[in-house]
C-alpha cells in the first residue's frame, strides 16, 4: 500500500488485491517487456548467480560453472551527482523552515554520508553526545516480502565511528527533546524502538518516508534536482575538494578501500588536485619574490 502511495511499482498479487477492495478494474498497468534491467543491475545478478553456482561446483554436484560462459554487460560508471558549496548552503538555508526531526536527518547525513537505511537504523544509543560521535552498525531495509526489517550494514567496512561537529550535536539535543514531547503525547501508543528519526508514532520508519519527505522538499523550494542519496555524494565531494585526504572520506564513507572513492570521485579528486599544483606554485612564486 505504501509503495503504491510513493509512486512504486507493485507485484501483480499485490495489484489484484487492491483491485478487489476497490472494486475497479485496470486501475494498474502491467509493466512486462517494457521496462528492462540496468546493466549495474544485470551484472549484480550475474555476480551472485556465479557465486552459487561456483559453491556448487567446490561441492562437485556440477563440473563446472555456466556463469564463466556468459559474459555480463560492462557498466559504464557514472559520476555521483552532487550539490557545490553554494548549492549546499543554499538547501541548508531552506531546511530553518521545515520541522525539525528531518531538519536534524537530513543535516545529519550531510554532515556524515551516511546511508539512508544508516540514517534510519540509527538508535539513541548509538549517539554519543558528550563526545560527537556516532556509531554506524546497521541499517533499515525494505522489501515487499519483509516489510521493514533491519540488517548489518552493506561491508563490513560499513561499521565504523564517525565524528560530528558541535552544531551537529546541538541539533540532535534540541531533536532528542522534541521527540520526548512527542512521545509524551502519544502516551501508549508511542512505539519504543529507540531510533533517532522513527515514524510519527516511534517505531522503525520506512526509509522510502525520508527519500519522500526530501523530494518533496527539493520542489517546494526549487533547489537542483537531486535525491537524497546526493548528500552522501555532496559531503564526500566536499571533504575532498576541501583537501581533506582519501583516506579519511572513505573511512567515513564506509567504503572497503580507498580505490572505491576515488572510482566514484574522480572529479572532485581531479579539482583537489588543481588546487593543490595552485597551491604550490603560489609557494614557489613567493619564494622567488623573497
Amino acid at each position: 500500500m505504501e509503495a503504491c502511495a510513493n509512486g512504486h511499482n507493485v507485484a501483480r498479487q499485490t495489484a489484484n488485491k487492491l483491485n478487489a477492495v476497490i472494486k475497479q478494474k485496470d486501475l494498474f498497468e502491467p509493466v512486462e517487456g517494457k521496462i528492462s534491467l540496468a546493466d549495474k543491475t544485470i551484472s549484480e545478478h550475474h555476480r551472485l548467480i556465479s557465486v552459487i553456482l561456483q559453491t556448487a561446483v567446490q561441492w562437485q554436484v556440477i563440473p563446472a560453472n555456466p556463469c564463466d560462459r556468459v559474459k555480463p554487460p560492462k557498466v559504464e560508471r557514472k559520476e555521483a551527482v552532487s550539490l557545490d558549496e553554494k548549492q549546499a548552503a543554499e538547501l541548508i538555508a531552506c531546511l530553518q523552515s521545515e520541522p525539525l526531526k528531518y531538519r536534524t536527518a537530513v543535516m545529519l547525513t550531510l554532515y556524515t554520508g551516511m546511508r539512508r537505511g544508516e540514517i534510519c537504523g540509527l538508535n539513541w544509543s548509538d549517539i554519543d553526545l558528550d563526545n560527537g560521535l556516532v556509531s554506524v552498525n546497521k541499517s533499515v531495509l525494505y522489501s515487499s516480502d519483509m516489510g521493514m526489517y533491519e540488517d548489518t550494514p552493506k561491508t563490513k567496512s560499513s561499521n565504523r565511528i564517525i565524528n560530528i561537529p558541535s552544531d551537529m550535536v546541538h541539533l540532535l539535543k534540541q531533536h532528542r527533546v522534541e521527540q520526548l514531547k512527542q512521545r509524551l503525547a502519544l502516551d501508549d501508543q508511542w512505539q519504543n524502538s529507540d531510533k533517532v528519526f522513527p515514524a510519527e508514532n516511534g517505531s522503525i520508519i520506512n526509509p522510502d518516508t525520508l527519500s519522500a519527505w526530501f523530494r518533496k522538499f527539493v520542489r517546494r523550494h526549487n533547489l537542483p534536482d537531486v535525491h537524497l542519496h546526493s548528500l552522501r555524494h555532496t559531503a564526500a565531494t566536499l571533504l575532498i575538494t576541501g583537501g581533506v585526504d582519501i583516506a579519511t572520506v572513505s573511512k567515513r564513507l564506509g567504503h572497503a578501500d580507498k580505490t572505491t572513492t576515488l572510482n566514484i570521485y574522480t572529479h572532485a579528486v581531479k579539482s583537489a588536485d588543481k588546487a593543490a599544483a595552485e597551491k604550490l606554485q603560489d609557494i614557489f612564486t613567493r619564494s622567488k619574490i623573497g
